[in-house]
């Protein structure tokens, strides 16, 4: 729980403690900096100039946090961003295939329960209810119920604005 009177002293103190913690900026005074820069009378080898020092690229750590088991995980991940990103990415696919598998399976069981094949006994149950098609007798049964000799055409209507194909 914090204990700040409003939430931006909250949000400023959470960020400060995330904050990583790095080694203090060693301190050059300005007659040793005048000094590195001034042009050596006679000559003088590389190693004798003067130069500011570098700051390390890896983060401080204090020996009580250095020797911590967390510690040690993170610079193994740091060292092997393999672990801490491929290593589950291919593991979930994996899972994933393993666990999909079943509820397809699932899927096409139900699938196959609605259509299913008939058995033999259906089959010829449904070839006996069957009537017997003769092609010229649905033929003249379609065509016999209409007058083809007496017909005229009719023009569909068309919608407003549409062009009703008569030139004039």
């Amino acid at each position: 729980m914090c204990h700040c009177h409003n939430f931006a002293d909250c949000l400023i103190l959470f960020v400060a403690l995330l904050a990583p913690r790095r080694r203090p900026v060693p301190r050059i005074d300005a007659p040793t900096i005048i000094k590195s820069f001034e042009l050596p009378s006679e000559p003088v080898l590389s190693h004798h100039i003067r130069t500011m020092p570098t700051f390390q690229s890896k983060k401080f750590r204090s020996t009580g946090e250095a020797s911590a088991m967390g510690a040690k995980y993170r610079a193994v991940m740091s060292r092997h961003p393999f672990l801490m990103f491929g290593l589950p990415f291919l593991a979930v696919i994996v899972a994933g295939s393993f666990v999909l598998t079943p509820a397809t399976a699932i899927r096409y069981e139900r699938h196959d329960r609605r259509v299913r094949q008939m058995t033999r006994d259906e089959e010829l149950n449904v070839r006996r209810s069957a009537r017997k098609v003769d092609m010229r007798e649905e033929y003249y049964r379609l065509a016999g119920g209409k007058d083809l000799d007496n017909w005229e055409q009719k023009r569909v209507e068309r919608l407003p604005g549409e062009s009703d194909g008569i030139l004039r």
